[in-house]
């Protein structure tokens, strides 16, 4: 199984982000609702590499990165990235297939699950606990 990791690929500091920031609110899923969020939507080579190292603000609420990485299975880190998040893996419909919540700041350790995701959308940590999201929710973009 091949992980895509930010290591794989030499830092390249220009942005290359395209931003979508509509004013939504934050609502509790309580139970099968959607997850409506605003993201940056880094999908070049420049923008997965970056992703939000080196910003110290934490994401205004329910705004997040979404990546499309290309790959089948996707591994992230936290090195160069001091604000505190919840990873959410996604399949092809933006589905929740799995997520790893509370991700240390500067860490270098993988962060992964084991099912294959086409998406990954970055949040601030305690997203998926306040949401109460879990595997089957769905992420709309808005």
């Amino acid at each position: 199984m091949n992980y895509y990791s930010y290591q794989d690929i030499f830092y390249n500091p220009e942005p290359c982000l395209e931003r979508y920031i509509p004013n939504i609110p934050n609502i509790p899923n309580t139970q099968n609702l959607n997850h409506v969020v605003t993201v940056e939507h880094a999908t070049s080579p420049e923008a997965i590499r970056k992703g939000l190292m080196f910003r110290k603000d934490s994401l205004k609420p329910n705004h997040g990165m979404l990546f499309h990485t290309g790959r089948k299975y996707n591994s992230f880190w936290m090195k160069n990235t001091y604000i505190p998040l919840d990873v959410i893996f996604l399949d092809e419909k933006l589905k929740i297939i799995g997520f790893v919540e509370n991700n240390k700041p500067l860490s270098l350790e993988p962060i992964y699950i084991e099912e294959p995701s086409n998406y990954v959308l970055e949040m601030n940590a305690g997203w998926v606990k306040r949401r109460n999201a879990k595997p089957g929710d769905e992420i709309k973009i808005k």
